[in-house]
């Protein structure tokens, strides 16, 4: 049982440097104008096959479903350098099962404040930069609660570095529910 636990962990923390390494390559941005498509200049020769996108609204299968942040909030911001990124990564083992999820938001100049939400697995992110106060009184919450299912795993980091790791797994009692809490803050 030690040897899962200890391999679990390690996948989870494993999965979780992958998500924070990547989160650095992803830009989220709204398009300019609204809903219309891009613009183009020239149309394909007719040797060229035509290539097709998604639409912006379409969810991408497997891909991490990150939190969207509300105005106000210090999303991540590249430019703020590496060391103020707050990730918080909850693995769930399927994706229909919904997770609530309650964590910190950063806003400026003010200590953190706690949001609730719900989203859906496998893989939920909640990427943002530090820019509150500096001062970490309290720990930073970050929980993920399925009420039903066989496993949840979260992680928490700071700067490149882990806050906290947590799983929970209901071996044949998926009725009861999981949960985690990965709350830390620098220092704790």
């Amino acid at each position: 049982m030690k040897i899962r636990g200890t391999r679990s962990l390690l996948a989870l923390a494993g999965a979780a440097l992958l998500v924070t390494s990547l989160s650095a390559c992803i830009t989220i941005e709204a398009p300019a104008g609204g809903d219309a498509a891009p613009e183009t200049t020239s149309a394909p020769s007719p040797s060229e096959p035509p290539t097709t996108t998604p639409a912006p609204d379409e969810p991408v299968v497997g891909a991490p479903n990150t939190i969207a942040f509300e105005d106000g909030d210090c999303g991540y911001d590249p430019d703020a350098g590496a060391l103020s990124m707050v990730a918080f990564v909850i693995t769930a083992d399927d994706s229909v099962t919904p997770v609530e999820l309650t964590y910190s938001v950063f806003v400026p100049g003010s200590d953190p404040v706690v949001r609730k939400t719900e989203s859906v697995g496998p893989v939920i992110t909640v990427i943002q930069t530090e820019c509150g106060s500096g001062v970490a009184s309290a720990p930073w919450t970050f929980t993920a609660t399925s009420p039903s299912g066989g496993s949840l795993g979260c992680v928490s980091s700071f700067g490149g570095k882990i806050l906290r790791t947590a799983s929970d797994y209901a071996e044949g009692d998926t009725a009861r529910g999981v949960s985690v809490d990965c709350s830390g803050h620098p220092g704790m």
